[in-house]
């Protein structure tokens, strides 16, 4: 459900139902992968172990663990891990592309050094910022 509806807002979408197989795409494919999407309970490892190995690939990358309960994901844990936010289940597509959207702009924003009205300390008047 969110690989179509993600695909449909435009977004690249790879869905993969077992953790050792996304592990072994995100090393082949780390240059290509903005966002990882993962439930926290999947064959193989949960979404948190596959959250760390996959930012010992690649460090910017920005992780969503989905969960509906789970004593293994906490916000301790998530944090310690480099993981900016959970979503939890049921969602809403709405509610995770918002998600996505939010960390991904902040991403540009940290790496462009702030937004042209904080350096240049006017207002904004460019409508694609």
């Amino acid at each position: 459900m969110a690989q179509q509806a993600l695909s449909q807002l435009g977004y690249s979408v790879v869905g993969m139902t077992n953790s050792q197989a996304a592990l072994k795409y995100i090393e082949e494919h780390h240059s290509e992968i903005d966002v990882l999407i993962t439930d926290q309970t999947m064959p193989g490892m949960l979404g948190t172990e596959l959250a760390e190995q996959a930012l010992n690939i690649k460090s910017d990358l920005l992780i969503f663990p989905c969960t509906g309960f789970s004593n293994e994901a906490n916000a301790e844990i998530a944090e310690a891990i480099g993981i900016k936010q959970f979503i939890m289940k049921p969602y809403r597509i709405h509610d995770l592309s918002r998600m996505i959207r939010d960390l991904v702009d902040a991403r540009k924003k940290e790496q462009m050094g702030g937004t042209r009205a904080e350096k240049n300390r006017g207002p904004i008047t460019d409508p694609l910022v």
